[in-house]
């Protein structure tokens, strides 16, 4: 048996894919299954995947007709044989070498269903990477669940800094939602298993680098507006079976799913905003008649400006637009000129350059 599965879903990467199968194909766990999954795609990465397959005997690739992200990803993982799975998004690459080593003798030792690592932000400037940070707000090295902690499900989806092991996504039947496209599709695979794993473990050093600057923008496909909601609403459908709507791990779902709205609301096109607000204030009106929203729904989102949306979303919108304006302002200072002071070193921003003091 391998010790790792890991998954690559492929489609039209061929100025990113040998920096990503070099960096897999350079770990130091050597019990690695390689399993890529072309989705169809139309530039030179077919001829790229099969050169790999014929060098590394521990690769393989299925070429397949373009059908999206979350269906290339479900093939991969129901075809692996490795006691473990992993998503690396064939953009992204892995810096450190013992990234798959590291995870899974941290999941043996402690019998995990999932292990999950910080991460780069990797921008082409080597100036700009940076550390992630988030998984340092948790106990790391430690077991614990979701009941310990349910903010962990408000982690940024980042399911490629993770081993998942395959009886436990088995069991619990977690897949990807099959939509066309790749927009969206970890949110509600991210969520799933952070929610029903009894025994999971923070690795607080980052391995791989999450490319910032290869984002092709889909925010004017009217296809792609809606997908969040259809990733929202599996899991309404997958949680109702597992969680009373009183239980935290419910209630952080509203939550993220209620900011996630908010985030695609400002990101999609000017022309499918009202479309989008109609679906926004359709959907948390019926939550809100259910009484799905709890006091913890509210400790995060403010009343006021929700019943703003219910009420006049006109009015809302127009605050929503002031509101996301002014934020891009700041960050846009930020990046210009700041100074962030954390335990791995002391980062400053002058005129946009980056000066950083200490650790990465």
């Amino acid at each position: 048996m391998y010790k790792v599965s890991v998954m690559v879903p492929v489609y039209n990467v061929e100025k990113y894919l040998r920096q990503c199968l070099e960096s897999i194909a350079a770990q130091t766990l050597k019990e690695l299954e390689v399993i890529i999954v072309d989705d169809g795609s139309t530039d030179s990465s077919p001829l790229i995947c099969d050169e790999f397959a014929q060098k590394y005997s521990f690769v393989r690739v299925i070429h397949k007709i373009n059908e999206g992200y979350g269906k290339a990803c479900n093939l991969g993982i129901n075809e692996a044989k490795g006691e473990y799975i992993s998503i690396i998004e064939s953009d992204d690459f892995i810096k450190e070498n013992d990234f798959f080593e590291t995870l899974y003798n941290t999941a043996k030792q402690n019998d995990c269903d999932l292990v999950k690592s910080d991460y780069y932000l990797y921008w082409q400037n080597p100036e700009k990477i940076q550390k992630m940070g988030e998984v340092s707000k948790f106990e790391c090295n430690k077991v614990f669940d979701v009941q310990r902690n349910d903010k962990i499900l408000s982690l940024v989806s980042s399911i490629w800094s993770a081993i998942y092991k395959k009886s436990f996504l088995d069991k619990y039947n977690i897949r990807f939602l099959e939509t066309k496209g790749a927009s969206y599709q970890d949110i509600s695979f991210q969520f799933k298993t952070l929610a029903m794993a009894q025994r999971l473990v923070f690795v607080d050093k980052p391995f791989i680098c999450y490319r910032q600057d290869n984002f092709s923008s889909s925010v004017k496909s009217k296809g792609k507006v809606f997908v969040i909601c259809e990733e929202y609403d599996e899991l309404e459908k997958y949680l109702t079976k597992h969680f009373d709507i009183k239980n935290p791990v419910y209630v952080r779902k509203l939550i993220n799913q209620y900011k996630g709205y908010m985030w695609n609301l400002w990101r999609i096109a000017p022309e499918f905003r009202n479309e989008f607000l109609n679906k926004t204030q359709e959907t948390f009106s019926l939550f809100y008649k259910q009484n799905k929203l709890s006091d913890l729904f509210f400790d995060e989102i403010k009343k006021d400006e929700f019943e703003l949306l219910l009420n006049n979303k006109e009015k809302f919108f127009d605050e929503f637009l002031k509101k996301r304006k002014q934020k891009e302002k700041r960050i846009k200072r930020r990046n210009m000129f700041s100074l962030n002071i954390k335990k791995n070193g002391v980062r400053l921003v002058l005129f946009g350059k980056t000066l950083q003091l200490g650790e990465v």
